[in-house]
């Protein structure tokens, strides 16, 4: 009996049964789910390394961690943009219940834009909270003024 063995590469390869010829079957198939392993392997480094916007032979452990520590960085900045972006809500728009649950709403809303989008809301709420309090000062001072100097004799006998 003889046994056909479809490659990847579209040959076919025959193979007898017979005890002798089985060892070598064992062998070819044990090459070719090797050579699959390694194109799979390849072919999803590949992927990733596309997704990431490097060539594979740039997808290091050392740069892959550099690419970790910046994506948790971005996801910081987009949190910090989301929590300005709320706290500029309740500062345009009151404290009250509805305007909370506006506020709440908008985070949630813009915290599926791009961050172009949310940092230009921040702009454009800290400009309304700004337009509404025009040259104020937004802190009181943290010293007290100093008393006046004191004159002197001299001073006084000149006037």
């Amino acid at each position: 009996m003889k046994l056909r063995l479809k490659l990847p590469d579209g040959s076919v390869k025959e193979f007898d049964t017979s005890l002798t010829e089985v060892h070598a079957l064992q062998a070819a198939i044990d090459g070719e789910v090797t050579a699959a392993v390694t194109r799979g392997e390849q072919a999803r480094l590949e992927a990733h390394a596309t997704a990431l916007g490097l060539e594979p032979k740039d997808v290091t452990d050392a740069r892959l961690q550099q690419l970790a520590q910046q994506a948790s960085d971005g996801r910081q900045y987009r949190t910090d943009l989301l929590n300005d972006l709320h706290a500029l809500q309740l500062a345009v728009n009151g404290n009250d219940e509805q305007a909370r649950a506006t506020a709440d709403r908008a985070k949630k809303a813009f915290g599926t834009l791009e961050l172009t989008d949310i940092r230009d809301e921040v702009v454009r709420l800290t400009a309304l909270r700004d337009a509404g309090l025009p040259n104020a000062r937004l802190s009181e001072d943290q010293d007290p003024p100093a008393p006046p100097a004191r004159k002197g004799r001299a001073d006084l006998d000149a006037v």
